[in-house]
């Protein structure tokens, strides 16, 4: 990000945690290009692996739904799976 102040500029950069500062936190933002960006970040402790891989792939459909039927409730859109044939 960038932009000014006065008659000075600044610059921002987003530099990656080294650890979860919550359980679970998603964070979203767009990129320089306009295009969608995040991260998933996780306490390791109460979170495996496989199980946040499961939970972006959800999401992702999730989203996909959402940009086929955007005046849809959240509970018509469609889903891969119910969150409990993942095991959460």
């Amino acid at each position: 990000m960038q932009g000014r102040i006065g008659a000075g500029c600044y610059t921002v950069d987003e530099l990656p945690s080294k650890t979860s500062k919550a359980d679970l936190s998603v964070i979203l933002y767009e990129d320089p290009q306009g295009a969608g960006d995040g991260r998933i970040e996780y306490d390791g402790s109460r979170f495996e692996a496989h199980s946040l891989d499961a939970m972006k792939e959800v999401f992702a459909t999730l989203v996909d739904a959402a940009a086929e039927a955007p005046h849809a409730l959240v509970g018509e859109l469609a889903v891969s799976e119910p969150p409990s044939a993942h095991g959460w």
